[in-house]
Protein backbone atom coordinates (compact mmCIF):
# COMPACT_ATOMS: atom_id res chain seq x y z
CA UNK A 1 0.00 0.00 0.00
CA UNK A 2 1.36 3.67 -0.50
CA UNK A 3 1.19 4.47 2.78
CA UNK A 4 3.71 2.03 4.23
CA UNK A 5 6.70 3.87 2.78
CA UNK A 6 6.00 7.03 4.97
CA UNK A 7 5.19 4.50 7.61
CA UNK A 8 8.61 2.49 7.96
CA UNK A 9 10.24 6.23 6.75
CA UNK A 10 10.25 8.49 9.71
CA UNK A 11 12.60 6.88 12.13
CA UNK A 12 15.31 7.28 9.09
CA UNK A 13 14.45 10.77 8.50
CA UNK A 14 15.02 11.56 12.44
CA UNK A 15 18.09 9.89 12.59
CA UNK A 16 20.04 12.11 10.00
CA UNK A 17 21.84 15.09 9.83
CA UNK A 18 22.67 15.77 6.32
CA UNK A 19 23.67 19.20 7.07
CA UNK A 20 25.87 18.58 10.11
CA UNK A 21 24.21 20.71 12.39
CA UNK A 22 23.28 18.69 15.51
CA UNK A 23 26.07 20.18 17.72
CA UNK A 24 24.71 23.75 16.28
CA UNK A 25 21.27 23.27 16.81
CA UNK A 26 21.31 22.63 20.44
CA UNK A 27 22.30 26.00 21.07
CA UNK A 28 19.20 27.52 18.88
CA UNK A 29 17.18 28.29 21.90
CA UNK A 30 20.03 30.38 23.40
CA UNK A 31 20.23 32.23 20.25
CA UNK A 32 16.46 32.74 19.70
CA UNK A 33 16.36 34.03 23.65
CA UNK A 34 19.18 36.60 22.57
CA UNK A 35 17.65 37.07 19.29
CA UNK A 36 21.21 36.62 17.42
CA UNK A 37 20.30 37.37 14.29
CA UNK A 38 23.98 37.23 13.18
CA UNK A 39 24.71 33.82 14.17
CA UNK A 40 20.96 32.78 12.95
CA UNK A 41 22.29 33.81 9.40
CA UNK A 42 25.70 32.25 9.95
CA UNK A 43 24.05 28.91 10.59
CA UNK A 44 21.87 29.18 7.53
CA UNK A 45 24.80 30.10 5.18
CA UNK A 46 26.27 27.34 6.48
CA UNK A 47 22.97 25.01 5.72
CA UNK A 48 22.96 26.25 2.24
CA UNK A 49 26.35 25.61 1.38
CA UNK A 50 26.38 22.01 2.97
CA UNK A 51 23.14 21.48 0.95
CA UNK A 52 24.81 22.52 -2.42
CA UNK A 53 26.75 19.02 -2.22
CA UNK A 54 24.29 16.74 -1.04
CA UNK A 55 22.27 14.37 -2.89
CA UNK A 56 18.86 16.29 -2.53
CA UNK A 57 17.31 14.31 -4.62
CA UNK A 58 17.06 11.31 -2.07
CA UNK A 59 13.75 11.88 -0.06
CA UNK A 60 14.82 11.40 3.51
CA UNK A 61 17.75 13.38 2.79
CA UNK A 62 15.26 16.53 1.34
CA UNK A 63 12.92 15.81 4.26
CA UNK A 64 15.68 16.23 6.84
CA UNK A 65 17.37 19.13 5.26
CA UNK A 66 14.02 21.15 5.37
CA UNK A 67 13.35 20.17 8.79
CA UNK A 68 16.72 22.09 9.83
CA UNK A 69 16.74 25.33 7.51
CA UNK A 70 13.05 25.02 8.49
CA UNK A 71 14.00 25.63 12.34
CA UNK A 72 16.12 28.37 11.26
CA UNK A 73 14.00 30.34 8.92
CA UNK A 74 11.20 30.16 11.66
CA UNK A 75 13.82 31.22 14.14
CA UNK A 76 14.23 34.33 11.54
CA UNK A 77 11.24 34.55 10.94
CA UNK A 78 10.29 35.66 14.95
CA UNK A 79 12.46 38.51 14.60
CA UNK A 80 10.58 39.96 11.90
CA UNK A 81 12.58 38.88 8.88
CA UNK A 82 11.36 37.29 6.09
CA UNK A 83 13.86 35.49 5.20
CA UNK A 84 13.52 34.22 1.89
CA UNK A 85 12.93 37.41 0.80
CA UNK A 86 16.41 38.49 1.47
CA UNK A 87 18.30 35.40 0.09
CA UNK A 88 18.19 34.60 -3.14
CA UNK A 89 19.58 31.30 -2.69
CA UNK A 90 18.02 30.12 0.18
CA UNK A 91 14.47 30.57 -1.80
CA UNK A 92 16.12 28.50 -4.75
CA UNK A 93 16.64 25.50 -2.08
CA UNK A 94 13.46 25.63 -0.29
CA UNK A 95 11.91 25.42 -3.71
CA UNK A 96 14.04 22.60 -4.74
CA UNK A 97 13.63 20.45 -1.17
CA UNK A 98 9.71 21.33 -1.89
CA UNK A 99 9.41 19.92 -4.94
CA UNK A 100 11.64 16.67 -4.03
CA UNK A 101 9.05 16.43 -1.52
CA UNK A 102 6.01 17.03 -2.56
CA UNK A 103 5.06 19.25 0.15
CA UNK A 104 5.12 23.14 0.53
CA UNK A 105 8.61 24.90 0.83
CA UNK A 106 9.00 25.02 4.49
CA UNK A 107 8.98 23.06 7.49
CA UNK A 108 5.32 21.53 8.51
CA UNK A 109 4.12 19.65 11.46
CA UNK A 110 5.34 16.18 9.70
CA UNK A 111 8.79 17.70 9.99
CA UNK A 112 8.86 19.63 13.94
CA UNK A 113 6.97 16.37 15.10
CA UNK A 114 7.06 12.99 14.20
CA UNK A 115 10.66 13.42 12.39
CA UNK A 116 12.40 15.32 14.51
CA UNK A 117 14.52 13.91 16.80
CA UNK A 118 14.44 12.73 20.66
CA UNK A 119 16.47 13.07 23.32
CA UNK A 120 19.63 15.15 23.08
CA UNK A 121 19.52 15.40 19.37
CA UNK A 122 15.70 16.98 19.37
CA UNK A 123 15.51 19.99 17.75
CA UNK A 124 13.44 22.93 19.43
CA UNK A 125 13.46 26.42 19.63
CA UNK A 126 12.62 27.53 23.26
CA UNK A 127 13.84 26.20 26.45
CA UNK A 128 10.44 26.24 27.60
CA UNK A 129 9.22 22.56 28.86
CA UNK A 130 5.98 23.59 27.22
CA UNK A 131 7.56 23.19 23.91
CA UNK A 132 8.60 19.67 24.73
CA UNK A 133 4.55 18.83 25.67
CA UNK A 134 4.02 20.86 21.83
CA UNK A 135 6.39 18.56 20.23
CA UNK A 136 5.71 15.50 21.91
CA UNK A 137 1.83 15.99 21.36
CA UNK A 138 2.51 16.04 17.33
CA UNK A 139 4.59 13.26 16.86
CA UNK A 140 2.01 10.85 18.96
CA UNK A 141 -0.64 12.28 17.34
CA UNK A 142 0.79 12.07 13.83
CA UNK A 143 2.15 8.41 14.51
CA UNK A 144 -0.93 7.30 15.94
CA UNK A 145 -3.45 8.28 13.19
CA UNK A 146 -1.14 7.26 10.44
CA UNK A 147 -1.70 3.93 11.52
CA UNK A 148 -5.25 4.53 12.00
CA UNK A 149 -5.84 5.57 8.59
CA UNK A 150 -4.08 2.67 7.55
CA UNK A 151 -6.82 0.36 9.32
CA UNK A 152 -9.61 2.52 8.18
CA UNK A 153 -8.82 2.32 4.70
CA UNK A 154 -8.93 -1.16 4.70
CA UNK A 155 -12.44 -0.98 6.37
CA UNK A 156 -13.03 1.13 3.69
CA UNK A 157 -12.37 -1.15 1.35
CA UNK A 158 -14.86 -4.32 2.96
CA UNK A 159 -17.14 -1.80 2.93
CA UNK A 160 -17.19 -1.20 -0.58
CA UNK A 161 -16.62 -5.35 -1.37
CA UNK A 162 -19.16 -6.04 0.76
CA UNK A 163 -16.32 -8.22 3.19
CA UNK A 164 -17.08 -8.35 6.59
CA UNK A 165 -14.88 -7.21 9.26
CA UNK A 166 -13.86 -8.76 12.18
CA UNK A 167 -14.84 -7.19 15.70
CA UNK A 168 -11.42 -7.66 17.19
CA UNK A 169 -10.04 -5.59 13.76
CA UNK A 170 -13.12 -2.81 14.35
CA UNK A 171 -11.96 -3.33 18.32
CA UNK A 172 -8.20 -2.78 17.83
CA UNK A 173 -9.07 0.74 15.65
CA UNK A 174 -10.59 1.86 18.83
CA UNK A 175 -8.36 1.06 21.21
CA UNK A 176 -5.45 2.70 18.87
CA UNK A 177 -7.59 5.97 19.05
CA UNK A 178 -8.67 5.91 22.67
CA UNK A 179 -4.71 5.27 23.41
CA UNK A 180 -3.77 7.88 20.77
CA UNK A 181 -5.89 11.06 21.99
CA UNK A 182 -5.21 10.23 25.70
CA UNK A 183 -1.60 10.25 24.97
CA UNK A 184 -1.67 13.42 22.70
CA UNK A 185 -3.43 15.04 25.27
CA UNK A 186 -1.84 14.06 28.26
CA UNK A 187 1.36 15.93 26.82
CA UNK A 188 -0.94 18.87 25.34
CA UNK A 189 -1.67 19.50 29.03
CA UNK A 190 1.81 20.68 29.72
CA UNK A 191 1.38 23.75 27.27
CA UNK A 192 0.52 26.80 29.35
CA UNK A 193 -1.59 29.00 26.18
CA UNK A 194 0.45 32.20 27.36
CA UNK A 195 3.93 30.55 27.12
CA UNK A 196 2.22 29.28 23.42
CA UNK A 197 0.99 32.44 22.25
CA UNK A 198 3.43 34.54 23.39
CA UNK A 199 6.35 32.31 23.29
CA UNK A 200 6.28 29.70 20.53
CA UNK A 201 3.25 30.74 18.41
CA UNK A 202 5.59 33.39 16.32
CA UNK A 203 7.98 30.38 15.37
CA UNK A 204 4.52 29.59 13.24
CA UNK A 205 4.09 33.37 10.94
CA UNK A 206 3.50 32.42 7.76
CA UNK A 207 6.86 32.91 5.63
CA UNK A 208 6.55 34.44 2.09
CA UNK A 209 8.29 31.73 -1.10
CA UNK A 210 8.38 32.58 -4.31
CA UNK A 211 5.41 35.10 -3.70
CA UNK A 212 3.57 32.83 -1.74
CA UNK A 213 3.08 33.36 2.11
CA UNK A 214 3.43 29.38 4.03
CA UNK A 215 2.33 29.19 7.68
CA UNK A 216 4.17 27.32 9.97
CA UNK A 217 3.88 23.93 11.62
CA UNK A 218 0.11 23.79 13.25
CA UNK A 219 -2.50 21.33 14.49
CA UNK A 220 -4.25 20.99 11.12
CA UNK A 221 -1.31 19.48 9.40
CA UNK A 222 -2.01 16.05 10.65
CA UNK A 223 -3.34 12.44 9.24
CA UNK A 224 -6.25 13.27 11.18
CA UNK A 225 -7.14 16.08 8.33
CA UNK A 226 -7.84 12.85 6.06
CA UNK A 227 -9.21 10.40 8.48
CA UNK A 228 -12.27 13.10 8.73
CA UNK A 229 -13.36 13.29 5.21
CA UNK A 230 -12.73 9.93 4.03
CA UNK A 231 -15.58 8.95 7.11
CA UNK A 232 -17.61 11.81 6.39
CA UNK A 233 -16.09 15.68 5.02
CA UNK A 234 -16.07 14.71 1.19
CA UNK A 235 -19.54 14.76 1.44
CA UNK A 236 -19.55 18.18 3.12
CA UNK A 237 -20.62 21.09 1.32
CA UNK A 238 -17.93 22.89 -0.86
CA UNK A 239 -18.54 26.17 0.95
CA UNK A 240 -18.35 24.23 4.60
CA UNK A 241 -15.61 25.46 6.21
CA UNK A 242 -13.74 22.68 7.36
CA UNK A 243 -14.26 21.77 3.88
CA UNK A 244 -11.96 24.89 2.42
CA UNK A 245 -9.45 24.32 5.54
CA UNK A 246 -8.93 20.81 4.13
CA UNK A 247 -8.74 21.47 0.63
CA UNK A 248 -6.27 24.37 1.68
CA UNK A 249 -4.79 22.40 4.03
CA UNK A 250 -4.22 19.14 2.26
CA UNK A 251 -0.86 20.78 0.65
CA UNK A 252 1.04 20.45 4.20
CA UNK A 253 0.88 17.06 4.38
CA UNK A 254 3.17 14.92 2.67
CA UNK A 255 2.54 13.07 -0.62
CA UNK A 256 1.05 9.92 0.27
CA UNK A 257 -1.13 11.28 2.48
CA UNK A 258 -2.14 14.16 -0.11
CA UNK A 259 -2.20 10.63 -2.64
CA UNK A 260 -5.16 8.95 -0.45
CA UNK A 261 -6.80 12.30 -0.06
CA UNK A 262 -7.47 12.96 -3.91
CA UNK A 263 -8.11 8.99 -4.23
CA UNK A 264 -11.14 9.23 -2.74
CA UNK A 265 -12.25 13.01 -2.65
CA UNK A 266 -15.19 11.99 -4.98
CA UNK A 267 -15.85 8.59 -3.83
CA UNK A 268 -18.96 7.48 -1.48
CA UNK A 269 -17.60 8.11 2.60
CA UNK A 270 -17.23 5.44 4.81
CA UNK A 271 -20.25 6.99 6.81
CA UNK A 272 -22.15 6.57 3.78
CA UNK A 273 -20.79 3.11 3.14
CA UNK A 274 -22.27 1.81 6.40
CA UNK A 275 -25.69 3.46 6.01
CA UNK A 276 -25.79 1.05 2.41
CA UNK A 277 -24.16 -2.00 4.15
CA UNK A 278 -26.03 -1.70 6.84
CA UNK A 279 -23.57 -3.96 9.22
CA UNK A 280 -24.53 -3.82 13.03
CA UNK A 281 -20.83 -4.56 13.84
CA UNK A 282 -19.35 -1.77 11.62
CA UNK A 283 -22.44 0.73 12.53
CA UNK A 284 -22.22 0.04 16.03
CA UNK A 285 -18.31 0.63 15.78
CA UNK A 286 -18.42 4.16 13.68
CA UNK A 287 -20.48 5.46 16.61
CA UNK A 288 -17.84 4.45 19.06
CA UNK A 289 -15.15 6.35 16.60
CA UNK A 290 -16.96 9.14 16.44
CA UNK A 291 -18.31 9.55 19.80
CA UNK A 292 -13.98 9.41 20.55
CA UNK A 293 -13.43 12.40 17.83
CA UNK A 294 -17.00 14.20 19.35
CA UNK A 295 -15.03 13.89 23.01
CA UNK A 296 -11.95 14.92 21.77
CA UNK A 297 -13.42 18.10 19.69
CA UNK A 298 -14.93 19.23 22.57
CA UNK A 299 -11.95 19.56 24.68
CA UNK A 300 -10.33 21.28 21.74
CA UNK A 301 -12.86 23.69 21.14
CA UNK A 302 -12.53 24.39 24.84
CA UNK A 303 -8.69 24.60 24.68
CA UNK A 304 -9.03 26.85 21.79
CA UNK A 305 -11.58 29.25 23.34
CA UNK A 306 -9.16 29.48 26.07
CA UNK A 307 -5.69 29.86 23.69
CA UNK A 308 -7.80 32.32 21.87
CA UNK A 309 -8.72 34.27 24.79
CA UNK A 310 -8.46 38.14 25.16
CA UNK A 311 -5.69 36.99 27.96
CA UNK A 312 -3.86 34.48 26.50
CA UNK A 313 -3.84 34.80 22.48
CA UNK A 314 -1.28 37.70 22.59
CA UNK A 315 -1.65 39.30 18.88
CA UNK A 316 -3.11 36.01 17.12
CA UNK A 317 -6.89 35.71 15.97
CA UNK A 318 -6.01 31.94 14.55
CA UNK A 319 -4.44 28.98 15.15
CA UNK A 320 -0.65 28.62 14.00
CA UNK A 321 -2.12 26.68 11.34
CA UNK A 322 -4.38 29.72 10.07
CA UNK A 323 -7.30 28.21 11.32
CA UNK A 324 -9.96 30.88 13.20
CA UNK A 325 -12.18 29.31 16.35
CA UNK A 326 -15.06 29.21 13.90
CA UNK A 327 -13.75 26.63 12.35
CA UNK A 328 -13.06 24.06 15.24
CA UNK A 329 -16.95 24.53 16.56
CA UNK A 330 -17.92 23.83 12.83
CA UNK A 331 -16.31 20.60 12.80
CA UNK A 332 -17.35 19.73 16.02
CA UNK A 333 -20.94 20.12 14.74
CA UNK A 334 -19.94 18.71 11.38
CA UNK A 335 -18.70 15.40 14.03
CA UNK A 336 -22.13 15.39 15.33
CA UNK A 337 -23.90 15.40 12.32
CA UNK A 338 -21.82 12.64 10.82
CA UNK A 339 -22.83 10.30 13.81
CA UNK A 340 -26.65 11.74 13.54
CA UNK A 341 -27.08 10.52 9.69
CA UNK A 342 -25.25 7.24 10.53
CA UNK A 343 -28.10 6.12 13.64
CA UNK A 344 -31.02 7.55 11.70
Amino acid sequence: MYLSFILKNHDLIASLDPLELDSELKSLPNLNFAKDIKSLNDLLDKAILTASSLDLENLSIAHACLRDIGFLISALRKTGVQPALENNSLEKLLLKLGAVTGTVPRETSYHYGICNPTNHRQRVFTSFPDELGLINGVRVFSKGLEEILVDLLQLKFNLSHKIPSSFDFLNRILIKLGETLKEAGDEMKRINPRIFSYELRPYFDPILIDGIAYVGPGGGQVPLLVIDNILFAFELDDSHIYKVFSNEGVKYLTPELQAVYEKHTNLPSIVSLAKSVKSHGVTDFLINFLNELIRYRQVHYKVAMNALSDKNKGNYETGSAGYRLEMVHQTLLATKEAKRILIE
